[in-house]
This record gives structure tokens, C-alpha cells and sequence, in this order.
């Protein structure tokens, strides 16, 4: 009989080892996450664009582009009659401001060469050359280059 009972215990215990023991199930799937929230860009905005036409600057202030010689008359206020773009060439601009008075105050600073001042009959011309960056004044009209190519050149002209 002991040997009966050792026999039973052996089975039971070769039974225990061998049966499958049963797993948690696996684990369900995840739901797919969100997105990732895109931080926020600033939407560019363009500069406003400069106008070809010399009326633009009909009221003293405009921002122009020429690409060769062009006249811009200007209203009595800013103390110049009229600019003249007399060439646009190799990065710079060569312009003559005619003051109908006579009376002239000129700065000049930033890529500005040769600025010299005639006078007759009462009207003088303020000659010079200037590249991108200068900031030009006469009288009281603002003249600043924006851009200077050998193509074309981008200016604000200010008026006050």
C-alpha cells in the first residue's frame, strides 16, 4: 500500500507539473493617441509691395521701385518739386532732388557718394548716389533705399 500511495503522489505531482497553467489574457491593444498638438507659427505676412508708378507717390510718401530713369513730382510741402532717378546701375541709385526755392537742407548717412548741390535761377538740384541702406533727407522729404540691384531700385520716399 505505500507503495501504492507513492505512485499516486508521483502522478498527481507529475500531472501538477506538466498542466498548462492558466495566463491573464493579453493585453488589448491601445487606442491610437492623438496627434500631437503643432505649436502655433505666426503666419508670415509680406511687405507691401512697391509700386511702379510715379503717382504713387502723389501725396509726398510711397515706396517705389524704378529701374531706370524716372520722374517723381512731389506736392509742395516736403520743400522738394520733384525727384529724378537718373540711373539705376551695379547696386546703387543716382537721383537728383530739385528744390524749386533755392533753399536747401541735405543729410545724408549710409551708402550715399558724391552729394553736391547746384543753384540757378532760384531752383537748386541736390545730385548723389546711394546704395542699399542710405537714408537720404532734403528739405523735408525722407528718402531711404531699401533695396539696390543692378536692375531695379526699391525706395521710401516720406514726406513731413
Amino acid at each position: 500500500m505505500l507503495l501504492a500511495l507513492a505512485l499516486s503522489l508521483a502522478l498527481s505531482l507529475a500531472v501538477a507539473c506538466t498542466a498548462p497553467t492558466p495566463t491573464a489574457s493579453p493585453p488589448a491593444p491601445a487606442a491610437p493617441a492623438a496627434p500631437a498638438a503643432q505649436p502655433a507659427r505666426p503666419v508670415p505676412t509680406a511687405a507691401p509691395l512697391a509700386d511702379d508708378d510715379p503717382a504713387a507717390c502723389a501725396q509726398g510718401s510711397c515706396e517705389i521701385r524704378v529701374g531706370g530713369p524716372a520722374t517723381i513730382p512731389l506736392p509742395a510741402g516736403t520743400g522738394v518739386a520733384e525727384i529724378r532717378f537718373v540711373a539705376v546701375d551695379a547696386g546703387t541709385v543716382e537721383l537728383v532732388a530739385v528744390v524749386p526755392d533755392g533753399q536747401v537742407s541735405t543729410r545724408c548717412s549710409g551708402a550715399c557718394t558724391g552729394m553736391r548741390t547746384t543753384t540757378s535761377g532760384g531752383t537748386s538740384s541736390v545730385r548723389l548716389t546711394a546704395g542699399a541702406g542710405a537714408e537720404v533727407a532734403v528739405n523735408d522729404l525722407a528718402l531711404d533705399v531699401r533695396e539696390a540691384s543692378a536692375a531695379a531700385a526699391v525706395l521710401r520716399l516720406t514726406a513731413g
